[in-house]
């Protein structure tokens, strides 16, 4: 017949228990209540010998709670209940649990935040993307724009160098008309400074040998003679004026009499202005004075 082995329950870590005796002397709550658990403690009892106490603990209903457990434990082994407290045990416990709980959800709501950034950059970037890929789609860019102003504000507040560097011509003007991304190009709120660091940009891109390429951008050049002509009663940003011919005469205004009045490349040029409608006055007789505008 195989011979039942005995083993010690080790206590604290270090200690190891081998009598009811030592037992006593070493109830440390998280120990004893962890080998019940896991019934290493009924375990050692049947192969120590110690069938009374192994029998009542048997008989501990499962669905009892940690603190009846303990109680039950602490009755059975004849523990001194004022030198172990149960209360102070269970608030330690509480206690850390909350702290783990409390830990794991840290780490979740970071990981989540982490996640929700990573996502919130991506859909911002695939916004840019459809004005970068669709650079001549008109439509395609203003709804991009229109999603980006909806959704990704903050996004474009910290990215909108990125964006307004690698847009096309149309899509620079498209910026340039949007009431939000506009005032991103001014460094005041009265629109009259382009920021230094998009200024070369819209140089670069807004450029006469460019915007004739645009198909979106009107090119007015007729003569009107000494009155001023109604192009558009849409509202319009007047891109530029060029006027080669220092003897002639040319100007723009709004379709109906505003504050804005009659105004000359000298205060159109790097200003893109919106105009209410727009009439235009052209002295030049060899159609060498230009104005650029795009319809809103």
């Amino acid at each position: 017949m195989a011979k039942t082995l005995k083993f010690n329950l080790r206590i604290d870590k270090d200690i190891q228990v081998r009598t009811l005796e030592d037992l006593r002397n070493n109830f440390v709550l998280e120990d004893i209540l962890a080998y019940y658990n896991n019934k290493l403690l009924h375990k050692w009892l049947e192969v120590r010998g110690f069938t009374k106490e192994c029998r009542r603990v048997n008989d501990i209903y499962s669905s009892s709670t940690e603190r009846e457990i303990l109680a039950s434990l602490i009755e059975i082994f004849k523990i001194d209940e004022d030198t172990v407290s149960i209360q102070d045990y269970l608030d330690k416990v509480l206690f850390e649990q909350q702290r783990d709980l409390l830990k794991e959800q840290r780490a979740i709501g970071a990981s989540s935040e982490r996640s929700f950034l990573r996502n919130y950059f991506d859909e911002y970037d695939r916004s840019c993307q459809q004005i970068f890929i669709n650079s001549n789609d008109r439509s395609i860019i203003q709804r991009a724009i229109e999603n980006i102003v909806v959704n990704y504000q903050i996004a474009l507040q910290h990215c909108y160098y990125h964006l307004y560097h690698n847009a096309s011509t149309l899509a620079l003007l498209c910026l340039l008309i949007n009431p939000f991304t506009r005032k991103f190009f001014f460094q005041d709120t009265n629109e009259s400074v382009i920021k230094p660091d998009l200024a070369q940009c819209l140089i670069d891109r807004l450029c006469p040998e460019l915007l004739k390429k645009c198909k979106a951008v009107k090119v007015f050049s007729k003569k009107t003679g000494s009155d001023f002509q109604l192009v558009t009663e849409k509202d319009c940003l007047v891109i530029r004026i060029d006027q080669p011919d220092k003897f002639t005469i040319c100007a723009v205004t709004e379709a109906q009499s505003s504050d804005m009045g009659v105004l000359h490349d000298g205060q159109i040029n790097g200003r893109y202005r919106i105009f209410r409608g727009l009439k235009i006055k052209n002295t030049s007789l060899y159609n060498s004075n230009k104005v650029y505008y795009i319809e809103i």
